[in-house]
């Protein structure tokens, strides 16, 4: 909001330089980003009157001028097209240096001397745009006078950044109540005197309000016979000061007004309105409002409007309608000053993209009980620019009238909060000041809150109000007293960070998304319409519809990350995520556990089991070191199934029994949702059981004192048997001298028949207290050969 350090003088006497009030209004709570003054480098322009012009003897284009600048006579080489005999025109004489740096000094222009310039708009620094002539004053002045004086620039324009808050702060009146409780001064009101000479208003119009739960307050003056035309130089320097255009005097006289008293106002040309009757009612389905803009705009029920019997003429709170403009044609007005629900007025804001000075002030909260105030404040106005007669009377509907607030506040509860020590009578003039009504208590008071303090609706709010009065730069600034204890992380805590260090140092990027998904995610997983998935907490008001629902997965981050990131040509994206997802559950909090997720695509590297699953194999390979080093327990894998996976490349991970999470390829129908052209390897871990089973206590065991004995077998078994299933039962029979096993070939083709496969497998056995004997081994071997063979229908390959 743009504040005229100038125009703020008319509402309260203060000696406080920009700077000074900048600091003040800082301290109150109004932040002041910016102090511009206009005329800044102008000061030493003058208006000069043109007295003569001749052609110039030497150049077509050229004209010597002979201009008076109050003390004396300058001639003038000017080439504008635009000038003419007495003419005033902003002159800078010899010495005088204009924006931008150009230094005006004695010149020869084709023989003809030059003392100075006659200047543009642009020149002045005052517009961007290159104008085609000098700038030409129509104001009243005099050859002499300051340009900065007569253009009403000798002003400083304070921008404050007003917070929801401080909606009471958004008017110059406003603005003026803080300065005037801060400096012990009194807060100066526009006298406001109507003169009503017209027939009663209920004979010429009526208004009904159908939704008051949208409008609680709507009420409204009409003047007959104005005539629409220019403001006067004094509202239109006011208005450009607020950064607000001037139209005409009597939409002026309503934005004065507006940045006046915070109080938006709208003016509909009466005579526009059929049968002159107000209807202040929801929008139609399909129903179409040509803006102020010139922009046709659709409306649905969730709109509110101001209609006459036919049709809307009016956005309420937000834009007017073209059909009921205010044009220099306009003879009658209908002046509209109401309050409007602020979070509609938001919405519909929103819905048409139309940011205005009035629906920022509606959506924000103004004063319901200023509504008569301000619009008779508007009238006098527009009777006093634009004449005409004023119809007796106001109509004002106001079903439920709001009462002002009442809360009790305890002078101890305000020292002990604040943390300074203030007596009750000084408590009372701080909010006095502020103009709260105060009625003492013996000790404590009953504070009467006016309602243009939407804000404050509380005990704590009043003493919040008590600290800002008081300075919270004068507030001693205290360490608690508390014991001091040296904190550090919990279990779990640092289980988390050396997770991501690990994951980091195997050549992972961690990822961080918004907890909030768009649901239409979960079609994009490929998930059944009953998935538990689908059953995600919705957030009551979301930002868009891309952020609506809280995740019950991290794998549609990963995969939105992945797809953005392969779009752009990343060849080779290795990712990972630790954070939580939300499941609704039967409290009022849903369950927020933590899930470990990574995908992979595009690794070069080739994969032992030519296989094309090099992702596969690198993700076990990760988890497999993962769990060693932090103690989870050997992983086993098992088949497993998934909506968003591929049905035979996805595997079930447990440890101890417990299921921790799937690792497996891409469904192809997800990755063509998600415009991935690779094969893209994914894994999803519940954290929070791998926070129960971890345990990272090192233990040590001594070298090997004897030699291990080593035996290889190839094994011809049904497709369906998997190597897991294998590895199990060697395990099993191994018993305590099994040291290890792995997998070491794979075969289907020739030599083996359909649906059988070959595995081979290499398997270390050790004793701890001898040398193992070739026979003690052999018969381990011979035990597990035969259960494989009850239980899998195994074969020695070769017999």
């Amino acid at each position: 909001m743009q504040v005229s350090y100038k125009w703020l003088k008319d509402y309260v006497d203060f000696d406080l330089t920009p700077d000074e009030l900048a600091h003040l209004l800082t301290h109150a709570g109004l932040e002041v980003e910016t102090i511009e003054s206009p005329g800044k480098g102008l000061e030493k322009i003058v208006i000069g009157v043109i007295k003569e012009i001749a052609p110039h003897p030497n150049a077509d284009k050229l004209r010597v001028t002979k201009v008076d600048v109050g003390h004396e006579i300058l001639e003038i080489v000017c080439g504008a097209k635009n000038i003419f005999e007495g003419a005033k025109t902003p002159i800078a004489q010899v010495g005088v240096e204009l924006p931008g740096g150009f230094k005006i000094g004695k010149a020869k222009l084709r023989g003809i001397a030059s003392y100075g310039m006659i200047c543009s708009e642009d020149e002045l620094g005052l517009v961007e745009e290159r104008q085609p002539g000098v700038m030409i004053i129509e104001r009243d002045c005099k050859a002499g006078d300051s340009f900065v004086e007569v253009m009403g620039l000798d002003d400083y324009i304070l921008t404050l950044n007003i917070t929801p808050n401080y909606a009471h702060c958004l008017s110059m009146i406003g603005v003026a109540r803080e300065v005037a409780a801060r400096v012990g001064k009194p807060l100066k009101q526009p006298e406001v005197v109507v003169q009503e000479t017209g027939p009663a208003i209920e004979k010429l119009t009526g208004i009904e309000i159908q939704d008051t739960d949208l409008c609680p307050r709507y009420s409204a003056r009409l003047i007959r016979g104005v005539k629409i035309g220019e403001s006067p130089e004094w509202l239109q320097r006011r208005l450009e000061a607020a950064g607000v255009r001037p139209i005409n005097n009597v939409v002026d006289a309503t934005n004065f007004v507006l940045m006046e008293m915070g109080q938006p106002l709208h003016a509909f040309d009466y005579d526009q309105l059929q049968d002159g009757k107000i209807i202040v009612r929801r929008a139609c389905n399909d129903e179409e409002l040509i803006t102020l803009d010139d922009k046709q705009r659709k409306l649905d029920t969730d709109v509110l409007c101001i209609c006459d019997i036919e049709r809307p003429v009016c956005i309420a709170g937000v834009m007017g309608g073209a059909n009921s403009e205010v044009t220099e044609n306009t003879v009658n007005i209908l002046l509209e000053s109401a309050y409007f629900n602020p979070i509609n007025i938001r919405k519909t804001a929103r819905k048409y993209a139309i940011p205005s000075e009035a629906s920022y002030r509606f959506e924000r909260g103004v004063d319901i009980n200023a509504v008569i105030e301000a619009g008779n404040r508007a009238i006098q106005l527009i009777k006093e620019l634009a004449g005409g007669e004023i119809a007796a009377g106001i109509i004002d509907v106001y079903p439920e009238i709001v009462d002002r607030l009442k809360i009790h506040l305890r002078t101890q509860k305000v020292c002990d909060l604040i943390g300074v020590t203030l007596d009750r009578d000084e408590i009372v003039d701080l909010l006095r000041r502020l103009q709260f009504g105060v009625e003492v208590r013996g000790e404590d008071m009953d504070v009467t809150v006016p309602t243009f303090r939407g804000d404050v609706t509380l005990e704590v709010d009043l003493i919040e109000e008590v600290a800002r009065m008081y300075g919270y730069n004068n507030i001693p600034s205290e360490l608690p007293m508390a014991d001091y204890r040296i904190g550090r992380l919990t279990r779990s805590q640092l289980l988390e960070d050396q997770t991501r260090e690990f994951m980091n140092s195997v050549g992972l990027t961690e990822t961080m998304s918004f907890s909030f998904i768009n649901p239409n995610s979960y079609n994009k997983l490929n998930l059944n319409p009953t998935h538990e998935w689908r059953n995600s907490i919705r957030l009551m008001n979301p930002i868009s519809e891309e952020y609506a629902v809280m995740r019950r997965t991290l794998l549609a981050d990963i995969l939105k990350i992945m797809s953005f990131n392969a779009k752009r040509q990343m060849g080779q994206i290795r990712i990972f995520e630790l954070a939580r997802i939300y499941i609704p559950g039967d409290d009022v909090l849903p369950e927020e556990p933590r899930m470990l997720t990574a995908g992979v695509v595009g690794l070069d590297e080739k994969d032992r089991w030519n296989q094309n699953a090099a992702g596969y194999f690198h993700l076990k390979g990760i988890l497999e070191a993962y769990a060693r080093k932090f103690g989870v327990g050997e992983l086993t894998y098992s088949h497993g199934e998934h909506d968003a996976l591929h049905p035979g490349r996805t595997a079930l991970i447990k440890a101890h029994g417990e299921v921790l999470g799937y690792l497996g390829e891409i469904h192809p129908d997800v990755m063509g949702n998600y415009d991935l052209k690779e094969r893209v390897t994914v894994f999803e871990l519940n954290f929070e059981k791998i926070v129960e089973l971890s345990d990272t206590e090192v233990t040590f065991s001594d070298l090997p004192k004897y030699p291990a004995l080593t035996r290889d077998i190839a094994l011809l078994v049904d497709t369906k048997v998997s190597a897991q299933d294998i590895c199990e039962v060697i395990q099993k029979i191994g018993k305590e001298y099994l040291e290890t096993v792995e997998i070491f070939d794979l075969y289907q083709g020739a030599q083996v028949p359909d649906g059988k496969k070959s595995m081979a497998y290499a398997m270390s056995y050790r004793a701890k207290d001898r040398t193992l004997t070739d026979d003690e081994v052999n018969a381990l071997i011979d035990e597990l050969l035969e259960r494989l063979q009850d239980k899998f229908g195994a074969e020695i390959r070769g017999n």
